[in-house]
């Protein structure tokens, strides 16, 4: 991402993600903007002490994000940015399956 503006941030989101999905954010204001284009954008205010709010919550993203910085910390201590998107896949796929484990 170049930054965080709202023009950066809604382009990636119109990109991949259909009108009339639910987008849940924290309540930046570059997302805003997203209600307007056809999204059932939903917010938590994290600066309140807003975490939940009915379905709408940002704690799996959270995850997401720490499980990669742990397995940058914990396996692999240095990551190209040439591979990064191979890292986050790697990380993507196991989160998917990590509901297996618990069937065993």
């Amino acid at each position: 991402m170049p930054d965080t503006k709202a023009a950066s941030l809604t382009k990636i989101v119109a990109d991949f993600v259909e009108p009339g999905i639910e987008v849940f954010s924290d309540e930046h204001k570059s997302y805003w903007s997203l209600g307007r284009m056809g999204y059932d954008h939903q917010t938590v205010t994290h600066s309140v002490g807003q975490y939940v709010d009915g379905l709408a919550h940002t704690n799996g993203t959270e995850s997401r994000w720490l499980m990669l910085r742990r397995g940058y910390h914990g396996v692999y201590h240095q990551m190209s940015f040439e591979h990064l998107q191979r890292y986050a896949d790697e990380f993507s796929y196991g989160y998917n399956l990590r509901h297996l484990d618990a069937e065993k």
